[in-house]
């Protein structure tokens, strides 16, 4: 097994993790819009906002994989017989030292694909999904409201709408990670500053988005007191 270009030994310790520099930059923009408007609401605001997450001198992808969303193996040649393409430890058949166990060979219980038994790496991970130094996003908010809409009440209309642009942020749970979407849409009334009600749905989506598959639906009644 290679290690960033390494042969690794029984007994070597493999750090689990890598010290780097990394830098973020967002830019906001805030809008309000008057009574004066096409939706005609008492008031609009609008939130925009772009960010961006950079990794100084991340090492290159053949030389070490940081973990991103739904990277679920490792890089390396899988035992299914699935190949990464990348260099280092991925251009290496694993033939146990000439081992017949181990050598390369097609099994029927798999449609009869190859695979190398001996191998650890179950399948290999596509090396998309793994992070990059560069990734970037936009998250975009809208309210607009409605002043006693009616009977007293007080309305809120509101959308959300993000999406990560471009490169995975490594790390589980960073802010970007390419394709990921996220809208929702919800509606708050107010009613003599003491109740309040809210219903939003959520919806996801990504194909590497871990939550591409559970769209919510949220109701919340308040009184203040």
């Amino acid at each position: 097994t290679l290690y960033r270009g390494n042969e690794v030994q029984p007994g070597d310790v493999i750090r689990g993790y890598e010290r780097v520099r990394m830098g973020q930059l967002t830019s906001t923009l805030i809008r309000t819009f008057g009574a004066a408007n096409p939706l005609r609401a008492s008031q609009i605001a609008v939130i925009l906002e772009a960010g961006l997450t950079h990794v100084l001198d991340m090492p290159a992808l053949s030389e070490l994989q940081f973990q991103g969303d739904e990277a679920n193996t490792h890089a390396s040649n899988g035992a299914d017989g699935s190949l990464s393409g990348l260099g280092d430890s991925a251009s290496f058949d694993s033939d146990g030292d000439g081992d017949p166990r181990c050598l390369r060979q097609s099994y029927d219980s798999i449609g009869g694909a190859e695979a190398e038994p001996c191998r650890q790496n179950p399948t290999s991970q596509d090396p998309d999904a793994f992070g990059d130094a560069l990734a970037w996003g936009i998250r975009s908010i809208y309210v607009a409201r409605y002043q006693n809409a009616f009977a007293g009440t007080n309305l809120d209309a509101l959308l959300g709408v993000f999406y990560d642009v471009e490169g995975v942020a490594p790390g589980v749970g960073q802010n970007f990670s390419e394709g990921n979407s996220q809208i929702f849409l919800g509606f708050q009334v107010e009613y003599l500053a003491r109740w309040f009600g809210d219903i939003r749905y959520t919806w996801l989506d990504g194909e590497r988005n871990p939550r591409r598959d559970r769209d919510t639906l949220a109701f919340t009644l308040r009184y203040a007191f």
